[in-house]
């Protein structure tokens, strides 16, 4: 029986990238040195925010903890020189986030569907990956008209750990009171979303997305794929009867 879906956010119910990342955060890194200029220019920013990201990376990454912006531009300041105070950091992961708020779209599909979870008496959690803070997503959920839709929301940056360390998806389910074995997440990414929930005892969904695809791997097979969300009630549905 199933009880509880955990879903994933960016490219399984928002489109968070119309665009490869890669291209979408050079951007969004020009848009932050503008807000910093004249005081730094273009290729000093890149070269200390590569540096620093970097080192933020090996530093938490082996061990499943999530680096962010905000220690990263706090990082670049010092580094650059430039004092740290709270009125340039917001501005500085304003700008940043302000390149993907622009493009970001819910799929048409999602309000439907969360109600129709709903009325199943499902239980639905967010469990989301992040480098921007949580008050930006949950703008967006709130400007989507979904904010209302999930019992329980857990963002890695807040959280501290990221997918696929078992703790956050624990949390999620802890707070909703369901057990892993009657519980499935959905999400675009095998090495993220599906190899941590199954990890954890979770049946899994993949949502396959065109700039997050990984390919195959026959160490972490999902029990069901979609490309449209119009059908995951139905592989749901094929799970439940297994």
């Amino acid at each position: 029986m199933i009880e509880c879906i955990l879903f994933d956010m960016g490219n399984t119910l928002i489109d968070f990238e119309p665009e490869p990342f890669a291209s979408l955060h050079r951007e969004a890194l020009g848009r932050v040195h503008r807000a910093l200029a004249p005081r730094v220019d273009a290729d000093g920013f890149s070269d200390a925010f590569a540096s620093v990201w970097g080192a933020l990376e090996r530093r938490h990454r082996p061990d499943g903890r999530q680096p962010h912006l905000g220690d990263a531009f706090r990082g670049v300041l010092d580094r650059l020189e430039i004092p740290a105070d709270p009125g340039v950091l917001t501005r500085m992961e304003d700008a940043h986030f302000s390149v993907f708020r622009e493009r970001i779209r819910l799929y048409p599909e999602v309000p439907r569907l969360l109600d129709r979870c709903r009325d199943r008496g499902l239980k639905l959690a967010l469990v989301s990956n992040t480098i921007w803070r949580s008050d930006d997503h949950r703008a967006d959920l709130a400007r989507f008209g979904i904010a209302d839709a999930f019992d329980h929301q857990v963002y890695s940056r807040d959280f501290g750990w990221m997918k696929p360390h078992p703790s956050i998806f624990r949390d999620a389910l802890d707070a909703v009171g369901v057990a892993p074995e009657r519980s499935v997440m959905i999400g675009d990414r095998l090495s993220v979303d599906i190899a941590g929930a199954r990890a954890l005892g979770c049946r899994t969904i993949l949502r396959r997305h065109e700039h997050t695809w990984e390919g195959r791997d026959p160490a972490c097979v999902p029990d069901a794929e979609v490309d449209d969300l119009a059908d995951l009630l139905e592989r749901l549905d094929a799970l439940a009867a297994q």
